[in-house]
């Protein structure tokens, strides 16, 4: 359906759908190999007919309801023409025994089929039509037709009756539409002014909507990407050049800040319809989701009560937040989750998750012919490995094996198709990963989707609708994933490997989309402008190309924060490399300690895996742990490489570890006694801070609570991790967190609820068959392999974590990278123009480093 300047062009199918739905929700489908199926079925039955059958026939008709031209179009299936009447023959396959198939078995089928006849009789002045249903069993290869006689009028009728219904919905949309514009041509930026970049960014979202182009956006935290994408995008909209803007996101927080960023708008008088989507499960209100009619009363009858809810809602709402929903669904008792769906198709803003637009198994369908909205792509940076996902699939021998054995006795048919997908992948495990580890080949498995494909139709058949409830729920699960590997079989290219798998005893047979960039690129060319944007869109030619933008326009952005309110050092001195991290514990610990004892607060400390993690906390445990030292004792702490020496920092040699930056690959530093203080009072000689040097023992270690990010953490669990940063804190906390993890983007602590970050490693993923693949496709390509596969998604991750600390202009802390890799020149042109200032560091040093920033801090505030 798309609709311009008062005319309407929707098709016969779309519009029969909408106004004619009715009954119950069921969860049923039809899959991609049953459609495959049905065409071949329509192909045999129309080739099959005489010479005065006409198949395809394209039929258009015009009409005029409330003052809207309205362009209906369809294709008859076939047109019979004999000396007695014109038949319109409309093909329907089914695996329904045609024996319960009568006239009444789907008054849609019978609908469209008569809006066909209504339009060739309007075109050739005919009095009367037959109308024919023919359905075909794919199971049993017969035939059966059922055949009734329309005069005109009562065709015309009809027709007029399903118009006049679709036209109130229409003339509504139009009446908001023209309403919101004279609303979003008034609108102003809702803030008294512009952040520094903030504007910039707001112009460049602007032109690339006007003129359709795309926009890659590297924008540090501060600059208010939201409102400045929003912003832009609505006055766009005010003007005529959007119909509907998608906000994709990939966690809660960030659908959040868009949401509020929408009402804030609101709030300022102008008036804007705006729906977040949440996903299925998260939204039913039964316990266990059962889209069933047996099972859930919301699912019972709601197509018969749907449109009064949806047309109450969006006549007396605006803003549908999760709560709105649920509200109205519960009133008018259908599903909140079909509710939604249906509310979006009159909502201006659709706040998102990627995968209602890019997945190709859960996507909008009802969205994807309209080549007039825009997408802003919030965190772009996330959407490369989501898109990965979404593009990818896997079967499993363990799960065929255990369907096969609890279906074997009611579903034999079933049963036989998992048994030789089972033996299949035996055999994939007995001629390839027992010699070799795995199976890896460039070629589609043509072979083992054929036999998929099987065990689907065998499934179609048993999932007559109403019946998928009663089938095992292993079965489904099951069935839904083969759905989906057979969906992205057809996507298969040369960006894709196949390979077989060994895990924890299991065998996985996984299709591997190793570039997402071209389907990325599918879905981005259909839409008017996509606005991919990051705080750590970084490189921006790779992530140019993984977004499919190579030749597309990209813009860095200045960061808006006061650059002296983060100190940020670089520890030269430990090797976090696989081979040395053992022997970094002691190191990192000691780190750890001598930023966090400058000033108490809240601190977080990043790894690279939940092993790292958890090896630190208990060596940190073990040596430091158990004794607390007071808060005011003066100690020294003494290098683990350096025991029993006493370290001296001379003003000179703390300069020049001052003035390093990531130009400079290795450093040389005087070996002179280094003071430490816990305390903030100073002792001055010689205009240096000093204390007696002494060995650094575990009864010195100072007062400090360490907390762990578990490795399942629910919703609950997370809200109630980050709680405990609380604001004005009397002692010091340190949360230990994963790189890439769930507190290492997408939350906000600001002011006194996080001081410091600490990031241990460069944040390389680890190496397994899947990055190893990338790399090896990439470097097939000229491209720097490596790269792809690690080095940048490594350090995205670390950059977002460092992101977690600077947040407001009131916000001021420590950021303390460990690893001697991030002052070689690679990681240096990959660190954003905001960390210019980072200074290299070792053991020794970082105290009188963190205390004078501190210092520097208090006399500011003076």
């Amino acid at each position: 359906m798309r609709i311009t300047d008062g005319l309407v062009n929707i098709s016969v199918r779309e519009l029969v759908e909408f106004v004619m739905r009715s009954g119950s929700i069921f969860a049923s489908f039809v899959s991609r190999a049953r459609a495959v199926e049905g065409t071949k079925a329509h192909k045999k039955i129309q080739n099959a007919m005489d010479a005065n059958y006409e198949k395809e026939v394209k039929l258009v008709h015009e009409y005029v309801a409330q003052d809207i031209t309205f362009v209906v179009e369809g294709r008859a299936d076939g047109i019979i023409r004999d000396l007695i009447a014109v038949t319109i023959d409309e093909i329907k396959s089914t695996r329904t025994s045609l024996e319960v198939i009568d006239e009444d078995y789907n008054p849609l089928h019978w609908a469209q089929a008569k809006c066909y006849a209504y339009f060739y009789a309007a075109q050739n002045h005919l009095k009367d039509m037959n109308v024919r249903l023919t359905y075909y069993n794919l199971d049993t290869k017969e035939t059966k037709h059922l055949l009734k006689v329309y005069q005109f009028d009562e065709l015309e009728c009809f027709f007029k009756e399903i118009i006049e219904k679709y036209a109130i919905w229409i003339r509504f949309y139009m009446d908001w539409s023209k309403e919101r514009t004279s609303y979003l041509k008034a609108l102003t930026f809702p803030f008294e002014g512009y952040r520094i970049g903030q504007r910039e960014l707001a112009v460049n979202v602007y032109k690339s909507i006007t003129n359709e182009s795309n926009l890659y956006v590297n924008a540090p935290t501060g600059i208010g990407k939201t409102i400045s994408t929003l912003f832009p995008a609505l006055k766009a909209m005010g003007e005529g050049h959007v119909g509907k803007i998608f906000y994709l996101t990939a966690k809660t927080i960030t659908r959040t800040v868009a949401e509020k960023s929408i009402q804030m708008i609101y709030d300022k008088g102008t008036r804007v319809k705006a729906i977040t989507l949440t996903a299925k499960d998260k939204i039913c209100f039964l316990d266990e989701r059962s889209c069933h009619p047996d099972f859930c009363h919301y699912a019972e009858g709601h197509f018969d009560r749907v449109d009064e809810a949806v047309y109450d809602a969006i006549t007396h709402t605006d803003l549908f937040t999760r709560d709105v929903i649920e509200d109205y669904a519960k009133k008018y008792n259908v599903c909140p989750f079909e509710l939604s769906l249906d509310l979006a198709i009159y909502a201006d803003v659709v706040i998102c998750d990627y995968n209602y637009i890019f997945d190709p198994t859960v996507a909008l369908k009802r969205f994807l012919d309209q080549r007039d909205f825009v997408i802003l792509v919030d965190e772009a940076h996330n959407l490369v490995d989501r898109a990965r996902e979404m593009y990818s699939e896997s079967l499993s021998k363990r799960q065929f094996l255990s369907v096969k054995k609890s279906v074997s006795k009611q579903y034999p048919t079933i049963s036989k198709e998992l048994g030789k997908l089972n033996e299949y992948l035996l055999s994939i495990r007995k001629d390839y990963i027992d010699l070799t580890g795995s199976m890896i080949s460039k070629e589609a498995p043509t072979r083992f989707n054929r036999m998929v494909r099987q065990f689907i139709n065998e499934c179609d058949k048993k999932l007559q609708k109403g019946a998928m409830h009663k089938l095992p729920q292993d079965l489904l699960e099951l069935y839904f994933r083969a759905y989906n590997f057979n969906k992205i079989y057809e996507f298969f290219d040369e960006r894709y490997i196949t390979y077989a798998d060994q895990v924890d005893g299991d065998i996985i047979f996984k299709l591997f989309c190793m570039d997402p960039s071209y389907l990325i690129g599918n879905m981005v060319s259909a839409c008017k402008s996509v606005i991919f944007f990051s705080a750590t869109l970084m490189p921006i030619d790779y992530y140019k190309y993984m977004l499919s933008g190579e030749g597309e326009r990209a813009i860095t952005l200045p960061s808006p924060f006061d650059q002296t309110k983060s100190l940020k050092l670089m520890a030269t001195d430990v090797s976090t490399r696989y081979q040395h991290r053992e022997g970094s514990y002691k190191k990192i610990c000691e780190y750890i300690i001598k930023v966090s004892q400058a000033k108490v607060g809240n601190y977080m400390v990043f790894f690279p895996s939940y092993k790292y993690m958890k090896d630190v906390y208990a060596y940190y445990m073990e040596y430091y742990g158990e004794t607390n030292l007071d808060v005011g004792q003066e100690v020294s702490c003494k290098s683990s490489m350096e025991q029993g020496e006493q370290e001296v920092l001379s003003e000179s040699s703390m300069q020049q570890v001052g003035q390093e930056n990531s130009s400079t690959t290795s450093i040389q530093l005087v070996e002179e006694e280094i003071p430490y203080m816990i305390s903030r009072r100073e002792v001055k000689q010689e205009g240096i801070e000093r204390v007696q040097g002494q060995q650094w023992h575990k009864e010195d270690s100072p007062k400090i609570e360490l907390i762990m990010q578990d490795t399942n953490m629910d919703e609950e669990a997370r809200e109630a991790f980050l709680a405990q940063f609380e604001k004005n804190p009397t002692k010091t906390k340190i949360g230990f967190c994963v790189l890439g993890g769930i507190f290492s983007e997408g939350i906000d602590l600001t002011e006194d609820r996080l001081i410091g970050v600490v990031i241990v490693s460069v944040g390389l993923p680890q190496i397994g068959l899947e990055k190893d693949l990338i790399k090896y496709h990439f470097e097939d390509q000229e491209k720097e392999g490596y790269h792809y596969a690690y080095t940048y998604p490594g350090m995205n991750k670390v950059l977002q974590a460092i992101g977690r600390l600077i947040r407001t202009e009131k916000d001021k802390g420590v950021i303390l990278l460990i690893d001697d890799r991030f002052n070689t020149p690679l990681y240096s042109s990959l660190m954003p123009a905001e960390y210019s200032d980072r200074k290299c560091t070792q053991l020794r040093y970082v105290t009188e480093q963190v205390e004078g920033f501190w210092d520097e801090q208090e006399n500011t505030l003076r």
